[in-house]
């Protein structure tokens, strides 16, 4: 498909993802990591859509400050996040995790004298196009000082109320949440402390990986924060075990949903009958596997040879019963794209855990 040759465009190429990752940090509930391809197709496109609008006179294109990572983290949900039944699950959730939710966006830089430039440019623009937004440069904080960007007046309807960022070591930080970066910075300071020392820093939270294995520490099995990334184009990780509030939503929104699922599931099936698939052993040959009931209940036929599912009925599947965020702890994924196709690493913990009574029905 053109979406996966896009991907493995911009994600591939020569080089991998290798290295401590400042995201993959003990408190990450969710992480993405990215290597960036400079030569791929949507980069160049990238660099000559903003060398035309902004930096025309900048030899290496808008963008060649980049370097070759990209990450997204995110920490658990906020406290008290209770999402409206009634709207559109992403939706209900954008409006209200802005300002408290932990987390942001990391891009590598390579050279942070065309980082200048970009965010000059950047700031004349959103100036002149957005009159009252203000640009705020925020007191010191261990050598490094972040920039808040705010409107004037609010601008209502669910958006965020400020927007931060700052280069931290490498990497350029960009969040809705001044805390998060905070950490961040904290962190990197106590590394480069205890580097000096010759000691290990285990006193503040883990907000970041330093630049180094050393620094970054490692676990009794010698595995560094971000080392299961090594040797990638894209990882990614989930680890509701650190995400408590998050996997009550996220099991919730399962749940509510698992009913459309099934009888999409329904559907598929009743397509495979119709190509002569009828069989779960033909299916699996032919599509790696059948389709099943997310909720756990059970195909079957009715008196007029309808498929139909048990678990709608009074002594089906109970609610939450099948529900696999419910023990899900942490899974991770990475890809590498190679001349013959992709290589997918897949790490899965699932195990019955504890359930408070919020959710546990």
């Amino acid at each position: 498909m053109s979406e996966y040759r896009d991907m493995a465009d911009l994600f591939g190429g020569d080089g991998t993802q290798s290295g401590p990752l400042l995201e993959a940090q003990e408190d990450s509930a969710l992480l993405f990591s990215a290597h960036i391809n400079h030569e791929s197709r949507l980069f160049r496109q990238l660099e000559d859509m903003g060398s035309r609008v902004m930096f025309s006179a900048v030899e290496k294109g808008a963008f060649g400050w980049i370097g070759d990572r990209v990450s997204l983290f995110v920490g658990d949900a906020p406290e008290g996040l209770e999402l409206d039944r009634r709207r559109d699950f992403l939706e209900s959730a954008a409006e209200q995790i802005f300002d408290s939710q932990p987390g942001g966006i990391r891009i590598s830089v390579r050279n942070q004298l065309l980082l200048g430039v970009f965010l000059g440019g950047v700031k004349n623009l959103m100036t002149s196009a957005l009159p009252g937004i203000g640009f705020d440069t925020l007191p010191e904080r261990h050598g490094c000082r972040l920039v808040r960007i705010s409107p004037e007046q609010p601008l209502g309807n669910g958006a965020p109320e400020a927007l931060y960022y700052g280069v931290i070591r490498d990497g350029l930080y960009v969040s809705f949440n001044e805390a998060t970066l905070n950490r961040v910075i904290d962190r990197c300071h106590s590394l480069r402390t205890s580097a000096k020392d010759g000691t290990t820093a285990t006193a503040e939270p883990p907000a970041a990986a330093g630049p180094s294995d050393r620094e970054a520490g490692s676990n009794a099995s010698g595995e560094t924060a971000s080392s299961w990334i090594d040797d990638s184009h894209v990882a990614f990780s989930v680890d509701l075990e650190k995400a408590p509030r998050w996997r009550r939503l996220l099991a919730d929104l399962f749940d509510r949903h698992g009913s459309k699922m099934c009888d999409e599931s329904i559907q598929r099936r009743k397509l495979l009958e119709r190509l002569w698939l009828g069989s779960d052993a033909l299916q699996r040959s032919f599509q790696g596997g059948a389709p099943r009931c997310p909720l756990g209940g059970t195909f079957a036929r009715d008196r007029k040879g309808r498929i139909d599912c048990d678990h709608v009925k009074p002594k089906g599947v109970r609610p939450g019963e099948k529900n696999p965020l419910r023990t899900l702890q942490s899974l991770r994924v990475k890809l590498r794209f190679t001349e013959n196709g992709v290589r997918t690493t897949v790490e899965l913990k699932d195990e019955r855990v504890k359930v408070s009574k919020t959710f546990a029905r």
